[in-house]
């Protein structure tokens, strides 16, 4: 059994994109941004903010491998940067056909700050040889489907 203690998680903000479909990553390509941003406000005596997000890639167009390259970005003075220390790079290559499907939980935890900010995750593949495709599933009876949307929560300790 698991449960958010409510006497030290503040301010819970989930995300949820009712409007998600599949979308192949490149190596050019910024990704999962829409899906992820989140407008959020620490409390006043908070200490740090909690980022969370589960995402889903799959192989496909590259089957020997698919490799996500992600960071957390804040937005501020009309420009999204990356957060110190939130890069994160996952994924498997195979020098045969893999055609493996992830499922990943990335959480960051970063100092609080004083008004509102703009977080998202953002993300592109190592290169070109390992493209992969945000949101696409192999369904039970064989078919693609499009997947899980991603699932992100904020909070603040």
């Amino acid at each position: 059994m698991s449960y958010l203690n409510q006497q030290k998680i503040k301010r819970i903000t989930p995300v949820l994109d009712s409007s998600f479909s599949s979308q192949a990553i490149y190596s050019n390509l910024v990704a999962l941004s829409g899906c992820t941003v989140v407008d959020y406000e620490p409390p006043s005596g908070s200490s740090v903010v909690i980022y969370e997000a589960s995402i889903q890639i799959s192989w496909h167009p590259d089957a020997q491998g698919s490799y996500l390259n992600s960071r957390l970005q804040t937005y501020s003075s009309g420009a999204w940067s990356t957060v110190s220390n939130t890069s994160l790079m996952v994924g498997a290559w195979s020098g045969l056909f893999d055609e493996n499907y992830y499922t990943y939980f990335i959480r960051h935890q970063i100092p609080s700050w004083t008004g509102a900010r703009s977080l998202r995750l953002f993300a592109r593949s190592y290169n070109q040889a390992v493209d992969f495709t945000f949101g696409r599933s192999l369904d039970a009876d064989g078919t693609v489907g499009s997947g899980a949307r991603p699932h992100v929560l904020v909070y603040a300790i």
